[in-house]
């Protein structure tokens, strides 16, 4: 099950109550709608989802990875330090081990901190590209985005190979049962 980037009630991120102008409002609305999905994650995880349903597997689409590290500590501190198990003794999980079971999160546009968020969770992030939306990694008039490949090899060049083909192929095709393509040298 897949969830999109602004899953929630996003109404007062994109309303412009400050005067920004249409081009800025939108990118603050933009990189806001992020955390609605930060959102989701803590209520599938708070809310017993994955504890219930095991086998589920649940994707953040475009809401990025940088901030995955961080809260997953804080929900990990949060859990323990707020006695989650003794109001719920069912779960019997931390919420940073329930995502690593059974979710899973997409990038395009990030550097450090996506350095950051695959060094901890490489088998829980997958690369995507966000064609053709505003925010795509595809070059353009007014964009710093560059070319997919490029970014691929800026970004994840110097990660090793079985890394680089877990956020690139053997992610999306173990979360969403893919079979693997045929060789080339077997298809000839």
């Amino acid at each position: 099950m897949n969830f999109h980037i602004g899953s929630g009630d996003f109404t007062s991120s994109i309303k412009d109550t400050r005067g920004l102008q249409w081009r800025t409002n939108f990118a603050r609305a933009s990189s806001l709608m992020m955390m609605n999905n930060m959102k989701c994650v803590a209520d599938l995880l708070f809310g017993g989802v994955c504890h219930r349903f095991p086998g589920l597997k649940l994707v953040s689409v475009e809401s990025g990875i940088g901030f995955l590290p961080s809260i997953l500590e804080t929900f990990d501190w949060q859990w323990r330090n707020g006695g989650i198990t003794g109001e719920h003794p069912e779960y019997d999980l931390l919420p940073s081990e329930y995502f690593r079971r059974q979710i899973y999160a997409t990038f395009w546009f990030e550097r450090d901190s996506a350095a950051f968020g695959i060094a901890q969770l490489a088998d829980n992030i997958m690369y995507e590209t966000d064609f053709p939306h505003p925010t795509c990694q595809f070059p353009g008039p007014q964009t710093p985005a560059q070319h997919p490949s490029d970014y691929v090899t800026d970004v994840l060049g110097h990660l090793d190979d079985a890394v680089v083909d877990k956020l690139l192929v053997e992610n999306a095709r173990r979360v969403y049962g893919l079979e693997a393509p045929v060789p080339l040298a077997a298809a000839v």
